[in-house]
């Protein structure tokens, strides 16, 4: 009887030991895995965690979306300037050749009306239209004519005879006038090395009889100064 007893003892004594492990095991806390420890047990990457991975926010949205039109967009044209881009521009340049009419201090009368022509050469680069003119730019006004459109175009390497109908002043003295070429928007260019030197019209008035002149370019007359 008393082995009945002992043994049915150590049963009961196994039984509540089983129970005791159970009871404890399942009231034990769960371990949390560190960033770390996931990453080495390769379930997600340390640089995030699954909510992140899951759930995009409203700047997320926004960001990509402005990528992409950055990506779909086309690249603006590239406008490329520099001299070599750059067309120049062409070069405005007269040759006198010679007085045709009216050569440096012809002597003339009070009043008198006259024509003065020079014969110029376009040694420049442009080609002279008939939007081109001679101006008047300095000393002494002879009539009323200031200007006067070229009658013709002239292209670079072609001459030209340039007429001024003029009136001498009324009172006798040398007079000396000075006239620039100006191309179609104005800029003014004459003759010589630099194309900046004017053309001359120089007369003597007198009371005495006027003297008609028949000649040309005489020895020593520049048309210029």
């Amino acid at each position: 009887m008393i082995r009945n007893f002992l043994t049915n003892g150590i049963v009961m004594l196994i039984i509540c030991l089983s129970v005791t492990a159970c009871v404890q095991t399942a009231s034990s806390p769960v371990a949390i895995m560190s960033p770390v420890e996931t990453q080495e047990s390769g379930l997600y990457p340390a640089s995030t965690t699954p909510a992140q991975s899951l759930t995009a926010t409203s700047t997320d949205i926004a960001t990509l979306e402005i990528v992409e039109q950055i990506i779909e967009q086309p690249p603006l044209p590239t406008i490329v300037t520099g001299q070599g881009t750059i067309t120049p521009s062409c070069t405005n340049r007269a040759e006198f050749v010679k007085n045709l009419t009216i050569s440096d201090r012809t002597a003339l009368g009070p009043e008198q009306t006259f024509a003065k022509v020079w014969r110029l050469k376009n040694v420049g680069t442009c080609t002279w239209t008939t939007a081109y003119s001679i101006a008047f730019y300095n000393g002494d006004v002879m009539g009323d004519t200031l200007m006067a459109f070229l009658p013709q175009t002239v292209h670079p390497g072609e001459a030209l005879d340039l007429r001024l109908d003029l009136i001498s002043p009324a009172l006798p003295s040398l007079y000396t006038g000075f006239w620039l070429l100006k191309d179609e928007i104005g800029q003014q260019f004459g003759v010589g090395p630099q194309a900046d030197q004017p053309l001359v019209v120089a007369i003597i008035v007198t009371e005495d009889k006027p003297i008609t002149d028949k000649s040309e370019k005489g020895e020593g007359e520049t048309g210029c100064t």
